[in-house]
């Protein structure tokens, strides 16, 4: 013997809604911080290294600039402020980026919530018609 159809409603929305939820606490669980962590953590990883290599370039300067011929000098130290000024601008890159990311992720958790919310309220209602 088969189920009732509305047995057989009340098994799909059962399956949905666990799905629902899955994909609503996923969204709860996923939070800006998180990943606010993960760019902060890849541009202090950056910074640190740029700020070894312009501290090993100011010590080499210090010590041997003054035997280089000054417009040799000048190349050299134009170029490297032009990669010591990258570090600055990845961090107001990434400081832009996160606000998005955190603004994405809010809505997408409004979303979930909307959605669990109808799910749930589906599996009342199937619930009580089929009772």
């Amino acid at each position: 013997g088969g189920s009732s159809p509305c047995d057989q409603a009340k098994a799909a929305i059962k399956a949905a809604n666990g799905t629902v939820t899955e994909a609503y606490n996923m969204m709860v669980s996923l939070n800006a911080t998180m990943c606010q962590d993960i760019l902060d953590q890849t541009v202090v990883t950056a910074t640190e290294s740029l700020a070894k290599a312009k501290q090993s370039f100011d010590d080499a300067m210090a010590n041997y600039g003054s035997q280089l011929p000054t417009a040799i000098q000048e190349s050299i130290s134009k170029a490297a402020a032009t990669v010591f000024t990258a570090a600055d601008q990845l961090q107001a890159t990434v400081d832009k980026k996160k606000a998005k990311v955190e603004d994405m992720i809010k809505e997408a958790q409004k979303q979930a919530t909307s959605l669990y919310e109808a799910s749930q309220k589906l599996a009342d209602q199937a619930t009580s018609d089929c009772a």
